[in-house]
């Protein structure tokens, strides 16, 4: 899906395709009155990423891979290995965090900094999905290939 970052749009290929940052608006061929950056060279994406604090942040398939992206340049400002297994859900930003579960059902939390991965928690639900999770009044939903889970407070 693409990603609305300010006064971009930023649309990102899925099996190795390319990213590329737009200005919104015009008609017709924008590219090149429009075009702000094109990446060629991408990891594999299923999920999409989110736009926090400035930054394009994604979890990526394959490899399994973290990535915080700069907006205005396309350039990737870190990515790292994350831990278990590949992302075909998308992230999520929530009350400033975000959100990720990897296909063994490991949801992963993250701080949006810019500077480096920083893992806050991981929760194994030890299930296999592709789904991204789900927020509302405060619960958490997350689809397994077996269950639907909702976290919150009784």
């Amino acid at each position: 899906s693409p990603i609305i970052a300010g006064e971009l749009c930023v649309a990102m290929g899925g099996f190795k395709g390319p990213a590329i940052g737009f200005k919104m608006g015009g008609e017709g061929n924008i590219t090149e009155e429009r075009r702000v950056w094109r990446n060629e060279k991408a990891p594999q994406r299923i999920g999409s990423g989110v736009y926090a604090g400035g930054y394009i942040f994604m979890a990526n398939a394959g490899p399994a891979t973290f990535q915080c992206i700069d907006t205005q340049t396309g350039e990737n400002i870190w990515e790292a290995r994350a831990p278990g297994a590949v992302h075909w859900g998308s992230l999520i930003y929530v009350d400033g965090l975000l959100y990720v579960t990897d296909q063994q059902g490991t949801t992963h939390i993250l701080d949006p900094d810019p500077n480096q991965l920083k893992i806050l928690h991981s929760n194994p639900l030890k299930e296999s999905t592709n789904a991204t999770p789900a927020f509302s009044n405060g619960q958490i939903f997350i689809r397994t290939f077996k269950h639907l889970y909702c976290i919150g407070e009784s």
